[in-house]
């Protein structure tokens, strides 16, 4: 699904004055980078952000669950941005920040090359 101009503007606009962070269209979305680290997405037409054990309660309390990859049984560890937060741009700044540490923190080590 392709990505409504219209929605990857509002996105935009929320997160503008976020500093250091830049966006990238990609498989048919949006990533959303900071320091080369991926924290959210416009994935199916929806903003989600990356979140592992500590920030999952964030959405939960929201009814949010993880992005499930169209026709796979995946689910990504990216969740739906609820409205509420989405149209409180301080609010949403926090999460963002809450997202870029996730990715910090989840982050794989680069794998060394073998020497020959």
């Amino acid at each position: 699904m392709p990505v409504s101009e219209d929605y990857y503007a509002f996105i935009n606009d929320q997160l503008d004055g976020i500093e250091g962070i830049y966006s990238k269209k990609m498989f048919g979305g949006v990533g959303y980078f900071k320091d080369d680290l991926m924290f959210g997405g416009i994935m199916e037409g929806v903003f989600r952000l990356k979140a592992d054990s500590e920030t999952i309660p964030n959405f939960e309390k929201y009814d949010c669950s993880p992005w499930q990859i169209p026709g796979k049984p995946i689910k990504m560890p990216y969740y739906e941005v609820p409205q509420t937060i989405l149209e409180d741009r301080s609010e949403l700044k926090k999460w963002v920040q809450d997202a870029y540490l996730v990715a910090k923190r989840t982050k794989k080590p680069k794998k060394k090359k073998k020497s020959s």
